[in-house]
């Protein structure tokens, strides 16, 4: 099983990512557009595992205690990739998402769990293995971004799995988030 932990979002904020995308194609953007419900915030990829590895990683998700939180998206951006770029939306810097990031890397890593060694640096993936024109891009990136605002409650442990030849991200369980103060 290759798992994940990621944070979803309400049909608003997704809505607002899938306009993202449709700039991208307005400006001739052609690639793999993620769909609806693929959009996420990865806190931490995992990797594979067995299905007997995942009650401990939920064990270890419901040790977390934070509280609800506001996470707003401030910016377009793309990865290049010799033509074929990753385009994502980043979200304005955030303590509480970072401390929760930890919090959990921390908590896997100490019970044994391969984490990433790299700096977190939370986005949404809205478009792998675009092609558009320099011009299209340029216009893109200079285009002021539109903040995106939501609050998040929850997060998920996904499973990145191929349904019938689409790449689908199962949730196998959810951590609720306590209400803010």
């Amino acid at each position: 099983m290759r798992l994940f932990i990621a944070i979803d979002f309400d049909q608003k904020t997704s809505d607002r990512l899938l306009r993202v995308q449709e700039s991208i194609r307005r400006q001739g953007g052609r690639g793999n557009f993620s769909r609806r419900e693929n959009l996420h915030v990865t806190l931490e990829f995992l990797g594979e595992y067995e299905p007997d590895d995942v009650l401990t990683i939920c064990s270890l998700m419901d040790i977390l205690r934070a509280e609800s939180f506001p996470l707003a998206f401030d910016t377009l951006g793309r990865f290049t990739r010799k033509g074929r770029d990753i385009w994502w939306v980043g979200i304005a810097d955030n303590p509480r998402l970072i401390e929760i990031q930890h919090t959990l890397r921390t908590l896997l890593r100490s019970h044994g769990f391969r984490v990433d060694s790299r700096r977190y640096q939370p986005h949404v993936t809205v478009a792998r293995d675009v092609r558009i024109s320099a011009e299209g891009a340029r216009s893109l990136l200079q285009t002021p971004f539109e903040p995106i605002c939501t609050t998040i409650s929850q997060i998920h442990l996904m499973e990145s799995t191929r349904i019938e030849g689409k790449l689908m991200y199962p949730q196998l369980h959810t951590h609720p988030l306590e209400p803010s103060r």
